[in-house]
C-alpha cells in the first residue's frame, strides 16, 4: 500500500480543536481502532474502553472527523464509520505497520454485525492481533472474516473466524466454507502468509510440519466438523 509523505504537524493543527478534554493520542487511538475494525459505530468505539474514549468518541467529534476527511459515514447507515486514505497516511506517519491493518474499506458496512465479535476479540486477555487475509490474494477461494492471533507466555494460536448469520442455503454455504478450509490446510500459501506476518509481529515461525491453525465458527448453528473446527455462540 503506497503512502505519500505526510505533514503530521499540519494535521495536528487540523485535529487540535478535537482534543479538548482529551489528547492527540486519544484521537489517534480512535482512528486506529476504526481502521482495525473496518467498520464501527460510536457504540463499538466506546465499548473498546481505551483511555480517553469518552472524551473523543462523541457524536460531535466523530462528525468533525468526517468533515476533516479522516472518517466517512456509510451510505446505508450514517451510524457506521470507516476510515479514509488520509487516516492511513496519519497512522503510517505515527509508526503503524499498515501490513497489519485491513485494506481501505470500499463498502458501506453491511457486515457491521462482524464488528460485535471483533470488539469481543479485542477484550480477550490473551488477544494479540486481528488480521484480514484471503487465500489466494488474487481470486481467493476462501476469505475468512478475520484471523485472530492469541498469545500466552511464549506460545501463540491462530484462529480463523467465521461469523455467521442464518441465510438461504445455509447448509450449502457452510459446506463450501468447510471445503475451503480443508483445502487451505493442505495449501502452502497459508504457511507462506504466516511466515511473512509472523515476522511483522516479531513471532517465531514454526517449521511447516508443525504449523497449524483452527477455525472458529460463531453463530447459532452447531455442526460436528472434527478436529480443527469449533462452533460457538460468541468468543
Amino acid at each position: 500500500m503506497a503512502v505519500v509523505s505526510f505533514d503530521l504537524e499540519r494535521r495536528k493543527d487540523e485535529i487540535r480543536p478535537l482534543t479538548s478534554g482529551g489528547s492527540f493520542e486519544n484521537i489517534y487511538q480512535l482512528l486506529y481502532y476504526v481502521a482495525l475494525l473496518k467498520y464501527a459505530t460510536q457504540e463499538h468505539i466506546k465499548s473498546i474502553g481505551f483511555s480517553g474514549v469518552e472524551k473523543v468518541a462523541t457524536k460531535k467529534k466523530l462528525q468533525a472527523l468526517c468533515t476533516l476527511g479522516y472518517l466517512r459515514k456509510s451510505r446505508i447507515d450514517p451510524r457506521i464509520f470507516s476510515i479514509t486514505k488520509k487516516t492511513y497516511q496519519i497512522l503510517k506517519t505515527l509508526g503503524h505497520n499498515l501490513n497489519l491493518l485491513p485494506n481501505l474499506p470500499k463498502g458501506d458496512g453491511a457486515e457491521i454485525y462482524n464488528t460485535d465479535i471483533f470488539v469481543q476479540a479485542l477484550k480477550l486477555t490473551n488477544y494479540y492481533a486481528l488480521l484480514y487475509p484471503q487465500f489466494p490474494k488474487e481470486k481467493p477461494f476462501i476469505i475468512p472474516d478475520a484471523l485472530l492471533v492469541l498469545k500466552e507466555d511464549h506460545r501463540y494460536q491462530l484462529n480463523f473466524l467465521e461469523i455467521e448469520a442464518e441465510k438461504p442455503n445455509w447448509d450449502y454455504y457452510l459446506q463450501t466454507k468447510y471445503d475451503g478450509y480443508k483445502r487451505l490446510s493442505k495449501d502452502i500459501q497459508v504457511y507462506n502468509y504466516w511466515k511473512a506476518f509472523s515476522g511483522y509481529l516479531k513471532f517465531p515461525c514454526p517449521p511447516l510440519e508443525k504449523f497449524k491453525f483452527r477455525v472458529i465458527i460463531i453463530g447459532s448453528i452447531k455442526k460436528s466438523w472434527g478436529p480443527g473446527f469449533e462452533f460457538r455462540s460468541e468468543l
